[in-house]
């Protein structure tokens, strides 16, 4: 399934110390009315990190783990890219909310001792040595295109998030 958009606008943020990075990207959706839009490309240092991703079977002595969220303790170099749109549904472990833009980044995340890649969850904050940072976002505003994450419920009570995906009205 496919439908064709046009990037309208591209927008810039510089976030600010401390600043944590999905609800900033939350937060410029808003200022901006980007109902469907990109998120082209994040650069910049973290304090913490926390992200989603599946976890090690062998390490964690279970194959029926689903995912796993990780904290990964700063410094952390960051980049990361992803997709907006608006949420249909409340609940699951990207604390979703009805009505709230939608944010769906994968981010790779690095340490002086590893490397991770994972989904960006609440609680990722921005890292500067100043009172301003370098920290910059850029998104994309797209027109003719509306995606919606809508949340379900399980029977395991976890919950589920698809894509729905139209053509704009």
């Amino acid at each position: 399934h496919s439908v064709s958009g046009k990037i309208s606008e591209v927008i810039y943020v510089r976030l600010d110390p401390k600043q944590d990075l999905l609800e900033a990207i939350k937060e410029a959706a808003r200022e901006h009315n980007i109902k469907t839009g990109l998120v082209m490309d994040i650069t910049g240092s973290l304090l913490k990190a926390r992200v989603q991703r599946f976890p090690d079977a062998a390490k964690s002595g279970s194959e029926n783990v689903r995912i796993e969220v990780i904290e990964l303790q700063g410094p952390v170099e960051a980049t990361g890219h992803g997709i907006i749109g608006s949420t249909k549904g409340s609940g699951g472990i990207g604390e979703y909310k009805d009505g709230e833009p939608y944010v769906h980044v994968h981010m790779v995340l690095t340490t002086a001792g590893e490397t991770v890649c994972g989904h960006l969850m609440p609680g990722t904050f921005i890292r500067s040595h100043l009172d301003v940072s370098h920290f910059t976002i850029v998104l994309g505003k797209v027109e003719g295109v509306d995606l919606t994450a809508a949340f379900r419920e399980t029977a395991d009570g976890k919950g589920r998030i698809y894509h729905d995906l139209k053509a704009a009205k």
